[in-house]
């Protein structure tokens, strides 16, 4: 009998440590998926409780700019999201945070570094925060995580 590593030996450990790396791969890609998640949850939250904060020091009265955000180009999923809005000619009227006079901390998405619409936007009719551009994870598009998805 001859000594060393037979090539059927060889050939099956090559084979598990494609499948070990395979595996780990798929897990890395949804580690990505959860921390983004995570981040525009914790983001919307803390806009939230400061934006309430912000109204009950102005007695209500919101000093931002307003937009009109389009909501014909949304699938039944998307326009979920935005439950409860009033809804006139697929826009709905919402005010732009300023994050500098909510004294809000450094935010993960919403900080206008990728684009005119990375900001988040606040409902007065709902007191939610969404995020304008939108997070696309695996095909689905979250403007705000709904509690049903915490």
């Amino acid at each position: 009998m001859k000594k060393g590593i037979s090539l059927i030996i060889l050939a099956v450990t090559i084979i598990v440590m494609v499948i070990l790396a395979g595996v780990a791969v798929l897990n890395i890609g949804k580690t990505y998926v959860s921390t983004d998640l995570s981040k525009l949850k914790s983001d919307i939250s803390q806009l939230e409780a400061l934006m309430s904060i912000y109204k009950t020091r102005k007695s209500g009265n919101i000093d931002f700019d307003t937009v009109q955000f389009d909501t014909s180009s949304l699938n039944s999923s998307e326009l979920n999201q935005f439950e409860g809005e009033e809804i006139v000619n697929n826009k709905i009227n919402l005010y732009v945070i300023n994050l500098d006079m909510i004294d809000s901390e450094e935010v993960n998405f919403g900080n206008l570094k990728n684009g005119a619409t990375d900001r988040y936007i606040y409902s007065l009719t709902t007191s939610k925060v969404y995020y304008e551009k939108g997070l696309t994870i695996d095909g689905k598009v979250y403007y705000h995580i709904l509690r049903s998805e915490d």
